[in-house]
């Protein structure tokens, strides 16, 4: 009776393979050459962006390779799938042994979530630490600004340690199995370790990761089934007490930073009558050649096209330097890269005054909103 079953297994199975290669083979190329000669949906003709953008075989390539690494997947998932299938119970007592560390022990629902907010402020504030240590010790450009990571880094952790955690508990609704387990609960510790793990930049591959944090999580697991009651009154208070230390933290380094603001704009001289506001607005790495303010023929730049038309434009004009943070350097101080000697290694000190301080010295109030958090970024 099983070898029937076995056989008839891998018989479905064979003929969704050999569906899919088909598929991957005759039906999807011809898809992308469509779409890239703009003749398929819009919505492909988009993403395939048409001859405008890259060649053809370039877009097959990737599909040839995305194709093969997609039936490797199936391959393990049909393999997988026959394991539990004929080894169902086995493999059930042993997964039951290895991750749940004794009998489930039943919690509430807002301990669970406070257990999730444990790990992700723990998270958070160990990356925040290993960070602000590092900048401290090496003196990296921006360490004077390292403090405010220690209450981001842990409210974003906890945040999202929380979000987790919803989702897990619609998802044991859902199954119709609503009562949380401790032993469930810190199973949400694997991703923390994970991103511990990648931080610290200790040379592993990600699967080596996620191995290492897959066995530390077995021992918390096994850990928190022995003093089921110890273990969540320790991840109770150590959240709460957390929780209250990056409220304190967070709202006595805001309140200094807007104390020194203040002074600082008290200080400033009245500006000039009538002084015009100034914007500079920076799209670092776009060609001027993609740009339908210098020709192209889609409408990509309407806003700055606009602007064109009411002011001045020049047709030609090169980057002092080959990538981002010596050419900005260059910007705001007229200086050329020889000058100022801003590049990975070395800061942008303070030899030459900046565009933003002439401005203050006239008056201005100054502020900066960038997108490239590697090199423009007040922490780079």
């Amino acid at each position: 009776m099983r070898s029937r079953q076995t056989a008839r297994y891998w018989l479905v199975f064979a003929a969704m393979l050999m569906v899919w290669l088909a598929a991957a083979t005759w039906l999807v190329p011809p898809i992308i050459e469509a779409a890239h000669a703009g003749r398929s949906l819009p919505v492909l003709n988009d993403l395939i962006s048409g001859r405008a953008s890259h060649p053809l075989q370039l877009y097959l390539t990737l599909w040839a390779s995305l194709a093969r690494k997609l039936t490797l997947l199936l391959i393990a998932l049909g393999v997988l799938g026959y394991l539990l299938t004929a080894f169902g119970s086995q493999v059930k007592a042993g997964a039951a042994r290895i991750v749940g560390g004794g009998p489930p022990f039943p919690i509430r629902h807002r301990d669970f979530l406070l257990v999730a907010v444990c790990f992700g402020l723990l998270t958070g504030l160990s990356e925040a630490l290993f960070v602000t240590i590092r900048q401290l010790i090496e003196r990296m450009p921006g360490w004077e600004y390292a403090w405010e990571v220690l209450w981001m880094a842990p409210l974003v952790g906890g945040v999202l340690f929380a979000t987790i955690g919803v989702f897990v508990l619609a998802g044991l609704y859902v199954a119709r199995r609503r009562q949380p387990t401790l032993q469930l609960s810190f199973w949400l510790a694997l991703y923390g370790i994970f991103l511990l793990l990648k931080t610290l930049q200790i040379g592993l591959l990600p699967w080596g990761a996620l191995l290492l944090a897959s066995g530390i999580t077995v021992q918390f697991v096994r850990l928190a089934a022995r003093r089921p009651w110890r273990v969540l009154g320790a991840a109770r208070w150590t959240s709460i007490g957390l929780a209250l230390l990056l409220v304190v933290f967070a709202g006595g380094q805001r309140a200094w930073k807007g104390l020194v603001d203040r002074r600082a704009l008290a200080a400033l001289p009245d500006p000039p009558v009538g002084a015009p506001n100034v914007l500079l607005l920076i799209l670092d790495t776009v060609r001027a050649q993609s740009m339908s303010l210098y020709g192209y023929e889609r409408p990509t730049t309407p806003t700055l096209d606009r602007f064109a038309r009411q002011g001045v434009v020049f047709e030609h004009a090169i980057a002092p330097s080959s990538w981002t943070l010596p050419s900005h350097a260059t910007l705001f101080t007229a200086r050329h890269p020889y000058e100022h000697l801003a590049d990975g290694r070395i800061a942008l000190d303070g030899t030459f005054p900046t565009l933003a301080e002439r401005l203050v010295a006239e008056g201005y109030e100054t502020a900066g909103f960038v997108g490239n958090l590697g090199y423009t970024a007040r922490v780079s």
